[in-house]
């Protein structure tokens, strides 16, 4: 059996799959939506608790040791609050550190006590404490945990570069400010601080984040917007799609696994933060479980859809419903599938239609709905899926399974299809949750959704090289490092290069390290300006890879903030044998062009279009990106980060720092 992977063998990528299943019983328990934080005033008020605690999931048992948000040490939950926001809204949050102290992370690392935490997706500012005493989505702080026996002294456990970051004594205020032109969309929140987020996202502290409604962006058969080419013209038209959007159910689904240790007492587990990623080799447990066991019993790999265990999600008859889908976990990969079974006959793959991905809708206005029968989420992606009673028994009827809709209600998986590949990790098999589709009149109505799209940048293509070299002139100030800003020229092809790297040996073997022995390290190297000549070497760096270090500034970008016309070429390549996936706060990227490598078997990368924008992108291995980025609005002056969002990765070093500085004063 395979415990924690020290070579570049490939992390857990799995599938999602609809699954029709024939004499399985549903799970009884409908599927929980999350609470509500939400507010018709100018901000919303949350108050988040991290403390370790225990949560029961029906069907599992009792898991100790968790790492849980609640609005108090009381009322801990897998299933945290999701903040409802607005654009142009604040989110006044106070986070309360009461983490046990002392607990191992595993593999040498520091004891996951201290935390902060990220708002995913949302381009905000990234701002230090401010005169009112209250952070932005600043990824720096480290707030200090005021459980009883705690000390405070979080250096002794860290790298030196990581006792000059700014601490708080028990708890932080943050004041997120929504911009007023913020895209609609699904987003999350979740810890970040560097060496620990692994083990505090992976053990359950993540909840969701939702800017504006679904109806901001999407519309059945005419848009209640007057400024839309589809608007309703009248009355009677207002009130079709008014109708038509009550017969539509919105679902939010948080896909969150957990490894668990078994306890001595029948039903009592506890919460493993060591990540092993072959934990179910040679599993023999039934596909149906929603877990996996490992070969000796002594340890348990749970699946859960809000916390839950394998809930039932219904979909009634002439209805359609809105999935809004957020992989939650630390590692793990999942390519979503609609998949219905015959009796004897062959798997059907069934339509889903994407809405919306990274919190970017996808517009249906120049072009067909974007349709997929399978779409990849890596950690920290979401996707945003419509499906219908009528399209689903449309397709099963093209395909010659009519008698599927017609013999009575579909009683439908969300199933995980399990991976075995040859000198790499096994992947279990695994059913998520159920989906009882009810089957009648008004099948074929209401089977598509319209989509406005939303795109983070409304500016003018950029300016003309001259422009960008006049604003590069301006006296912009030092980066924290010292370090002096730096502008591409777009016109002369100007580019910066972002490699990733893993290995035991990152920069080759001097000082005699042995691959076999020595623990994995991931590391990053940032170059630029380089030009770009479309050569091989266009893609390989020159300079040595380095883990993250939080005192250092890797990118320090000089860009003339509020103009309108600054945008940078990135090529991002994947220099190591396993599929990595890039991430960059306070921005949201454009993906140009890709160029596959060895890709996984399993790996469909999303498909390249323009205007289509992203925060996170898979890479695969030996493969690279092209992508454009804008740096012209306020909300990205500041030091953030960019990183593999897979948080082993990540909190291994693989990670780096940017800070933007604005040119123009």
């Amino acid at each position: 059996m395979r415990h924690l992977s020290r070579s570049a063998g490939k992390r857990a990528i799995t599938f999602l799959v609809m699954h029709v299943m024939f004499g399985v019983q549903a799970s009884q328990e409908p599927l929980r939506e999350p609470p509500v934080r939400a507010s018709a005033g100018p901000s919303v008020s949350v108050t988040l608790t991290a403390s370790n605690g225990s949560a029961t999931v029906p069907g599992i048992g009792r898991i100790d040791g968790l790492y849980l948000y609640g609005a108090s040490p009381q009322t801990p939950g897998l299933l945290p609050a999701l903040w409802r926001v607005r654009a142009g809204q604040h989110v006044r949050l106070t986070l309360k550190n009461r983490l046990t102290c002392g607990l191992s992370a595993g593999e040498g690392r520091a004891p996951p006590d201290e935390t902060n935490i990220h708002t995913h997706g949302l381009i905000v500012s990234p701002h230090t404490k401010n005169a009112q005493g209250r952070y932005g989505d600043f990824a720096f702080v480290i707030v200090e945990s005021q459980a009883a026996g705690c000390t405070g002294t979080m250096a002794s456990g860290h790298a030196g570069h990581m006792a000059m970051l700014p601490t708080e004594q028990g708890q932080a205020q943050y004041d997120i400010a929504v911009p007023a032109d913020h895209p609609s969309g699904l987003y999350w929140y979740h810890p970040h601080v560097h060496s620990v987020s692994g083990a505090q996202v992976g053990g359950g502290m993540s909840g969701l984040i939702t800017v504006g409604d679904i109806w901001d962006y999407a519309y059945l058969t005419c848009s209640l917007d007057p400024a839309s080419p589809g608007h309703c013209g009248s009355a009677v038209t207002r009130q079709r799609e008014a109708q038509a959007r009550a017969r539509t159910d919105l679902h939010h689904l948080m896909l969150k696994d957990l490894q668990l240790a078994r306890g001595t007492t029948p039903g009592r587990w506890s919460y493993n933060p060591i990540f092993d990623p072959g934990l179910c080799d040679g599993s023999t447990t039934a596909p149906s479980q929603g877990f996996c066991d490992a070969t000796d019993g002594s340890r348990r790999w749970l699946f859960t859809v809000n916390g839950q265990h394998l809930p039932r999600i219904d979909l009634g008859a002439g209805r359609g419903a809105v999935l809004r889908i957020a992989n939650v976990s630390a590692n793990v990969t999942h390519i979503l599938r609609l998949r219905a079974d015959r009796q004897g006959g062959t798997p059907l793959y069934l339509p889903f239609q994407v809405m919306a991905v990274d919190g970017v809708a996808k517009s249906t206005a120049t072009q067909r709905p974007a349709t997929s029968r399978q779409v990849l989420m890596m950690p920290a992606s979401r996707a945003e899926l419509y499906v219908s009673a009528a399209t689903l028994c449309k397709d099963l009827a093209a395909h010659g399974a009519a008698q599927l809709c017609s013999s009575g209600p579909l009683h439908l998986v969300l199933e995980q299809k399990g991976l075995a590949q040859p000198d790499a990790d096994t992947w279990p098999p695994m059913d998520l949750a159920t989906l009882q589709v009810a089957t009648g009149a008004g099948d074929f109505a209401d089977e598509v959704l319209n989509i406005a799209a939303t795109r983070p940048d409304t500016a003018a293509p950029p300016a003309p090289a001259s422009a960008l070299v006049r604003s590069a002139a301006a006296t912009a100030p030092a980066c924290d490092d010292g370090s002096t800003p730096t502008t591409l020229d777009a016109a002369a092809g100007q580019y910066r290069l972002i490699a990733l790297k893993n290995g035991a040996c990152i920069n080759g073997t001097a000082g005699g390290c042995d691959p076999a022995t020595a623990p994995e390290v991931f590391g990053m190297v940032t170059e630029g300006p380089r030009t770009w000549s479309g050569a091989p070497g266009d893609v390989v760096p020159t300079q040595p890879y380095s883990e993250f270090a939080h005192d250092r500034v890797d990118m320090c970008v000089g860009a003339p903030i509020g103009t309108h016309d600054y945008a940078e070429s990135w090529v991002i390549a994947n220099q190591s044998g396993e599929l990595h996936n890039f991430h960059v706060h306070q921005s949201k990227f454009e993906v140009l062009a890709t160029s596959r490598g060895a890709a996984p078997d399993v790996a469909a990368l999303p498909p390249t279009k323009e205007g289509a924008f992203h925060d996170t992108y898979p890479i695969d291995p030996g493969g690279w990106i092209k992508l454009r980025i804008r740096f012209d609005r306020p909300e990205q002056v500041g030091r953030f980060v960019y990183h593999c969002h897979i948080l082993e990765h990540e909190d291994k070093g693989m990670m780096s720092v940017i800070q933007v500085v604005d040119t123009t004063h």
